[in-house]
């Protein structure tokens, strides 16, 4: 317990360093970014993609999804930084001026600011210690098993009130944690939302030395923003309602913590990267992969080191949408790719087919979207096919299915696991191929094909929402297309970060 106390404890200014890096992902599209430095982008993608769903009408729903897919799991490997680094900086003022002590005074100041936390003066003139003591260390810092007594003895004994150990925890606004600090209280605790606990025991398993270090955020809404949405959650019971929650990520140079649209998804296997499209929500499911490979290298003979795979990913989704019927929307571009990929990361953040209603859910709403987003989201499943593989288990098991359809789709998905899983069935069983709203009309007679579109209307929260769009397509197309906007702004990298791959499956 001692060694979790040192080594997960930096308490306000460690979150607050972190938060500086997440700063980092943050910048401003726009419709207009490459107006001067490469015109012709949206008539190339525009070309190339109709050309390829011309070929297979199947690929505009796999083109679509792809930029779904990557969207919810966009990692960064933010640069080295660290407070060395941060320290060579300073010496530009003149060597032996500016101790490290007060720059990490400053730091903590400025890691608010960057992501919309509050500011203060800093006062300065700290010296640097010549020393450094780990069994102080040990004693001094809180940790996440702590009970409240202890807690505010800890507190106590640096001078600060139990109000400043309430507000100074909520730093916990933004972060990670490592499974380690959380498993006793996602699976033993009872003052916890319970979908909120499973959705955290899915990256976490039961048994210690078995995940340990695996990351979860500790806010779950806007883990990338200073908010109070950290006190928010306790009031739900997302966390220890005693504020026991004193944890902090694993301590590298180099921090994995940004989500978004970066095109992680088109990476494939290569030192240092384990692909995404290998993680079991993407394998045999995104496709088109090589389509967006021709797409990108038409682009570049136009423009060579202009467009981002990222780019090419949000323009071909619109694009694929309008091919097959559906709405369009305004693309906003500037998006950068990432140099890095996270299969671990992709396999926490994207749903599954078997989903309960609580943890997709959750799964949006760590995206910032919507129960509504969630709804009008799921309505691309008008168009496209699903494996028997993912469907078996609601054709012969569940009960709020049509009895005919059910059968209808036995005929092709056998009910033994291994036999016939790569099977196709179209999504939307009366008009696979036209993007319009008969998937939600599906569902109200109970034709949902995956458990977790039949879950939209299933006597939920969702019901309401699945019988407007049933009755208003245009509705349903105006709402798509505004959740596609909102779900292309998820964390993009700008500016000077990722880069402008040459070939879309290789960093450069």
């Amino acid at each position: 317990m001692s060694s979790l106390r040192a080594s997960s404890s930096k308490l306000v200014w460690v979150a607050a360093l972190v938060v500086s890096l997440m700063a980092l992902c943050e910048a401003q599209l726009s419709h207009n970014y490459y107006d001067k430095t490469c015109p012709q982008v949206l008539p190339t993608v525009k070309k190339a993609t109709g050309a390829a769903i011309a070929r297979e009408h199947r690929m505009a729903a796999s083109l679509l999804r792809l930029h779904f897919h990557d969207c919810f799991v966009q990692v960064q490997q933010l640069p080295d930084t660290s407070v060395d680094k941060i320290s060579r900086q300073w010496r530009r003022c003149g060597p032996g001026v500016v101790s490290c002590a007060d720059i990490l005074a400053i730091v903590a100041r400025d890691s608010s600011v960057y992501v919309g936390g509050p500011s203060w003066k800093v006062k300065l003139g700290r010296r640097d210690s010549t020393t450094a003591n780990k069994d102080l260390a040990e004693q001094n810092l809180p940790i996440a098993f702590d009970d409240l007594d202890t807690l505010t003895s800890v507190f106590a004994r640096q001078g600060l009130s139990l109000k400043d150990m309430v507000v100074l925890s909520g730093s916990h606004t933004i972060g990670l944690a490592q499974c380690a600090t959380f498993r006793g209280r996602i699976y033993n605790e009872t003052n916890i939302d319970a979908g909120f606990a499973r959705t955290r025991q899915r990256r976490c398993p039961p048994t210690a030395g078995n995940g340990d270090t695996n990351l979860a955020p500790l806010d779950l809404v806007t883990p990338g923003s200073f908010d109070n949405n950290y006190y928010k959650n306790l009031l739900s019971s997302l966390f220890c309602v005693d504020i026991c929650v004193h944890t902090q990520m694993d301590e590298s140079e180099c921090w994995q913590i940004c989500q978004g649209c970066d095109a992680s998804i088109l990476l494939t296997d290569a030192a240092g990267i384990v692909s995404e499209q290998n993680a079991r929500q993407n394998f045999r499911s995104a496709r088109g992969y090589e389509v967006v490979d021709k797409i990108k290298s038409a682009v570049e003979k136009v423009c060579p080191g202009v467009v981002s795979c990222a780019d090419i990913l949000a323009i071909v989704a619109r694009d694929s949408s309008v091919y097959v019927g559906g709405p369009s929307w305004k693309v906003k571009l500037g998006r950068r790719d990432s140099t890095t990929a996270n299969k671990d990361l992709a396999e926490q953040n994207l749903p599954i087919a078997f989903d309960d209603l609580d943890t997709l859910t959750s799964v949006f709403a760590r995206q910032g979207l919507s129960l509504k987003d969630m709804v009008v989201l799921s309505g691309s499943h008008t168009i496209g096919l699903a494996q028997c593989a993912t469907f078996r288990g609601r054709i012969y098991n569940e009960t709020n299915i049509d009895a005919g359809f059910a059968r209808t789709r036995q005929r092709r998905c056998p009910p033994t696991a291994g036999n016939g899983d790569t099977n196709l069935a179209p999504l939307d069983l009366v008009t696979p191929g036209s993007f319009d709203n008969n998937y939600y009309k599906n569902l109200l007679s109970k034709k949902g094909l995956l458990h977790s579109d039949q879950l939209l209307f299933n006597g939920g929260s969702t019901d309401a929402t699945v019988v407007a769009y049933s009755k208003d397509q245009a509705a349903f197309f105006a709402d798509f297309a505004a959740a596609m906007v909102k779900m292309g702004d998820i964390s993009p990298l700008t500016g000077s970060a990722g880069e402008v791959r040459k070939v879309c499956s290789v960093v450069n």
